[in-house]
């Protein structure tokens, strides 16, 4: 029996983005495999040119790798979003899960570099490390938002695969998941820098107020604007990819345990600072417990919204390490 067209196009879209996703796999795989290697030799990729023939062929399979699974991705991610059966069938998925965090890395970076280069890039110091320019911070927090709420929206939200309401970003009982919240995020607050200073005492380096050095000198105004992305609008942006969305598959798919751990090493690891990985999972830990026994991400805005404030507070008022 003949397919129909929709049936037929719905074909299309599976065959294509299982294509995608194969080659985002395969592709970054070879990627990752080449850059160690030339990691194992010393090598980097933007010195490649002055390099021999052997650096060169590992930069350019490098290169090469990555275009082939971004685009790859890109259709792994996109592709499922223009059908509605599809985008639900698979949106608790742990490979879209992974997928999606990779687009977002991907989106977030793209967005930024551009911005983070022409402003100077890294500001370099001595003893503590490249340090991000002030007009490079902002790229960089903005762009991870703009990412995780653009896959969001497409892959998810958009095909009707969830909704806001299953996300739990409503104002139902908002009163009472606000205090939850504030009384959620001292605690987290508390917790977290216990254990920073636990491993500061075991001689591990905590540098997470030294990737926000240049808060430290922003005028007023610019600390205003900076102190709102930090508080409000990547707290509401993160809990509804990582607690709405990658929470609820994985307890869907794989119970508590597994829904606990994994949202918070992936939301470990969307930050990108090895050093700070446990007070950080120590902090996702607290924010998925809050919206487990809330079934809102309100709750955990309002905590991660005010770790960050008050962090940021502190750092700008001469008061952080």
């Amino acid at each position: 029996m003949a397919l129909s067209r929709p049936e037929r196009r719905a074909r299309r879209i599976r065959h294509l983005s299982s294509i995608g996703g194969w080659l985002a796999a395969v592709a970054g795989a070879i990627a990752l495999a080449a850059g160690a290697a030339m990691y194992a030799r010393g090598d980097l990729v933007a010195n490649a040119a002055q390099g021999g023939p052997a650096t060169i062929f590992l930069a350019a399979t490098v290169a090469f790798a990555l275009a082939v699974a971004i685009v790859g991705l890109a259709g792994y991610i996109v592709l499922p979003g223009l059908d509605a059966a599809i985008a639900r069938e698979s949106v608790f998925a742990p490979r879209t899960l992974i997928g999606a965090l990779a687009a977002v890395f991907v989106v977030g970076n793209g967005l930024s570099l551009p911005i983070v280069l022409a402003s100077g890039g890294f500001d370099r110091d001595g003893t503590t490390g490249p340090l991000l320019s002030l007009p490079a911070l902002v790229a960089a927090m903005l762009a991870t938002q703009v990412g995780l709420m653009a896959v969001l929206i497409w892959r998810a939200v958009r095909p009707g695969a969830l909704t806001w309401e299953e996300i739990g970003l409503t104002s139902e009982h908002l009163g009472n998941r606000v205090i939850r919240g504030v009384v959620g995020g001292f605690v987290i607050f508390a917790l977290a820098g216990l254990v920073g200073g636990a491993m500061r005492g075991l001689g591990i380096d905590q540098n997470q107020a030294r990737q926000f050095d240049a808060v430290r000198s922003a005028a007023p105004s610019q600390f205003i604007g900076i102190w709102l992305m930090a508080s409000v609008v990547a707290p509401i942006c993160e809990e509804s990819f990582f607690r709405g969305w990658i929470f609820t598959a994985l307890r869907a798919r794989h119970g508590r345990v597994i829904a606990y751990a994994g949202s918070s090493l992936l939301f470990a690891a969307i930050h990108m600072n090895l050093a700070a990985i446990v007070p950080i999972v120590i902090m996702s830990l607290g924010l998925a417990f809050l919206y487990d026994r809330s079934r809102s991400v309100v709750p955990g805005v309002v905590a991660h919204g005010l770790n960050n404030g008050v962090a940021l507070g502190v750092l700008y008022a001469g008061l952080g390490v």
